[in-house]
């Protein structure tokens, strides 16, 4: 059976010295991830909160008339909800901005102003 010697003074403080420059530039890139990523998140936010500032200033009677028009109340307005209001069903396609098939309340919001 034979034993591996213990590493010299030398060794053990070359691989400290390779342990400590790994962990400080994982480190650094690890915050460099991290910022890239939240810098690039933020517009993502912005265009998240956006319509909700909006909906908070749609007026009590554009949000009295969505509230009467949402037939199932799930907080958006299908094409056949929107054939109750005659101006909405007009550019019911072009007020979709995201395609869904449904007039969210900021996208209402955006046709109440209209």
């Amino acid at each position: 059976m034979t034993f591996s010697s213990p590493p010299t003074t030398s060794k053990r403080q070359m691989l400290k010295a390779q342990r400590k420059f790994v962990t400080k530039h994982f480190n650094a890139l690890s915050i460099g991830i991290v910022t890239t990523a939240a810098l690039h998140m933020n517009p993502a936010f912005a265009q998240m909160t956006a319509p909700a500032t909006k909906v908070s200033e749609m007026t009590a009677k554009a949000q009295e008339a969505f509230m009467r028009a949402d037939k199932n109340a799930d907080g958006k307005l299908s094409k056949e909800e929107a054939q109750a209001m005659p101006a909405v069903a007009e550019v019911f396609d072009k007020s979709d901005v995201d395609k869904d098939g449904f007039l969210s309340k900021a996208e209402f919001a955006e046709v109440a102003k209209e």
